[in-house]
């Protein structure tokens, strides 16, 4: 029994240690928050008024539908999830936004949420790199990409749709936002 013990308390602490990994350095040390999402900034879209943004939390076990292991294994350092939405909140847009220790941690995940088929009808998006950004028919009436620039991950959920390319046009409108956000904090 005591054996069973320091061996679980070995594996708790060896899974402990793999995550304490040294954030790279963001030389202006801007936060996470400022891929959070205001009126105006894209288009016409403006954050759900019930509930809308969780707030920058480590545990974000609630927001990932799938997967939330891939995502913990390469360590997340925070995130948030926000919900947007245009025109009579039909059309809405689920965000989910990760820090990660370092651009390889979160080149790992797309790979691995690629390899893990967490898509379907995976494809590519016009302008980006199956590297950086992938998208998948994964609702009936919209669409789910992964993409990631720098040490930021981005999972969008477009939902509401009744043409699928204009959830895939909206989801290119995000990450074309993302990206230059990232550049700035990057």
């Amino acid at each position: 029994m005591n054996i069973l013990l320091r061996t679980g308390f070995l594996a708790v602490l060896l899974i402990s240690l793999s995550c304490k990994v040294t954030k790279e350095d963001n030389s202006d040390n801007k936060s996470i928050s400022v891929f959070r999402v205001a009126s105006g900034d894209i288009g016409s879209w403006k954050e759900k008024s019930d509930g809308g943004y969780s707030g920058i939390v480590s545990d974000l076990g609630q927001f990932l539908n799938g997967g939330k292991e891939i995502y913990e294994k390469q360590c997340i350092v925070q995130g948030f999830n926000q919900r947007l939405a245009i025109g009579s909140d039909e059309k809405i847009m689920s965000s989910t936004v990760l820090e990660y220790p370092s651009a390889s941690n979160a080149s790992a995940t797309l790979t691995e949420l690629g390899n893990q088929n967490y898509l379907s009808d995976k494809q590519s998006i016009s302008g980006y790199a199956d590297t950086i950004a992938v998208i998948g028919k994964n609702t009936l009436s919209g669409c789910k990409a992964f993409a990631h620039f720098g040490v930021y991950f981005f999972v969008l959920e477009a939902t509401g749709y009744a043409n699928r390319s204009d959830a895939i046009d909206a989801i290119g409108d995000f990450l074309s936002h993302f990206k230059s956000k990232a550049s700035d904090v990057n």
